[in-house]
């Protein structure tokens, strides 16, 4: 359900005019003419309703916190009643970083809108560039890249939403969907979502085909509780504590840039930094070193043996025509949210059945899984 805080604007590229007062814009019969007259004009907490049609805009700044509804269906009056079609935003004006919208306050409500990015001119969909969008939320949304090549093509300095700083700033996307507008015409993102805190975090993905020579094989070692102990005073956020510093560990060892660090599989298990590294498809590219420069002990003593395990499994795993990539460190909720041993409900909130990656009990696809089948199952015999 929609919810509209403060004074209601209106405003229509078919109907609008900025040179209308606060006043007018609330009659939907009288709106503006663009999003960044609106949202440069009204007040914190305010909403505005964006009617259907297409708008040439770009490097719309959004430093107010504004609730900024796409022809949402309940939402305005009269003419100004949302149909729930999305209204389209398409400008092309150059510039550093250029993005469609670009945020710079807390607070802002994105909602039901279809958002087009060149990769000529504009670079972002959605870029927080400072550190202040926190509570940032985007749903119902379509971000589509735009530019052409030959298909299949990547722009790699384009993205869909791109934030950097704000290492406690939290963003929300829901129903939303990043990608090329027609996969069979327009070039992909060169990353959907890309954040940056002066940390360094990597998510592991496959092409569709699975054809890449590639292996997206991710190791992942189990946080128990005991590990966390030096950061009790965090209470239940002591996971995400040990999370940052770590990922802030890893920022600093490649100054900052967008690499990655790398080390070969046996000189890591034999505690050698490397000094070179193997090709790769990380775009941004590698930072030969030692992982244990930030990784802490119970982290990399079990990734070592898991190593020379596998090798007795495949053998040549752990020799140097390996090479581990990191740091992924987002594989689980490092938050557990509580729940009963037997019952598997939650102690205070019945009905709810915290399960997999998202509550912090699992840590990848197949543990997920079995999670989710013990959750059902004790959702069943609970009837």
């Amino acid at each position: 359900t929609p919810v509209e805080t403060g004074n209601l604007y209106y405003v229509s590229n078919a109907t609008g005019d900025d040179s209308r007062s606060p006043a007018e814009a609330k009659n939907p019969t009288t709106p503006w003419l663009t999003i960044g007259k609106a949202v440069s004009t009204v007040n914190d907490g305010d909403s505005v309703q964006v009617m259907a049609g297409t708008y040439a805009e770009s490097n719309i700044l959004m430093n107010r916190s504004v609730n900024l509804f796409g022809n949402v269906s309940g939402v305005g009056t009269g003419v100004g009643a949302g149909t729930g079609t999305r209204p389209v935003i398409n400008g092309t004006t150059a510039g550093t970083d250029s993005s469609i919208f670009l945020i710079r306050t807390s607070n802002v409500l994105i909602r039901n809108f279809q958002i087009e990015v060149d990769q000529l001119n504009i670079n972002h969909g959605i870029y927080g560039d400072n550190g202040n969008y926190n509570n940032l939320r985007v749903s119902d949304s379509r971000i589509f890249s735009t530019g052409t090549g030959t298909a299949p093509c990547v722009r790699f300095n384009t993205y869909g939403m791109r934030f950097k700083g704000g290492s406690t700033d939290s963003v929300i996307v829901k129903g939303t969907n990043i990608e090329p507008r027609d996969f069979s015409l327009n070039c992909a993102f060169g990353r959907g979502i890309r954040t940056l805190g002066g940390g360094r975090m990597l998510i592991g993905m496959s092409p569709s085909r699975r054809d890449s020579k590639y292996a997206n094989s991710g190791i992942v070692v189990s946080i128990v509780e005991q590990d966390l102990a030096r950061y009790t005073e965090f209470g239940a956020l002591a996971g995400m504590q040990m999370q940052e510093e770590i990922e802030q560990k890893a920022g600093t060892l490649v100054g900052g840039s967008q690499k990655a660090i790398s080390q070969y599989t046996l000189d890591f298990i034999q505690g050698k930094a490397s000094k070179s590294a193997h090709p790769t498809s990380y775009v941004p590219g590698l930072e030969p070193g030692e992982m244990r420069e930030f990784l802490p002990d119970y982290i990399s003593a079990p990734l070592a043996q898991g190593f020379q395990d596998f090798n007795k499994k495949i053998p040549g795993f752990s020799s140097n025509l390996g090479q581990i990539i990191g740091l992924e460190s987002r594989t689980s909720s490092p938050v557990k949210i509580p729940r009963d041993k037997e019952s598997l409900e939650h102690p205070q909130i019945k009905g709810l059945y915290p399960c997999g990656e998202g509550g912090g009990y699992a840590g990848g696809i197949m543990s997920a899984a079995l999670d989710g089948i013990r959750c059902a199952e004790a959702i069943a015999n609970s009837f």
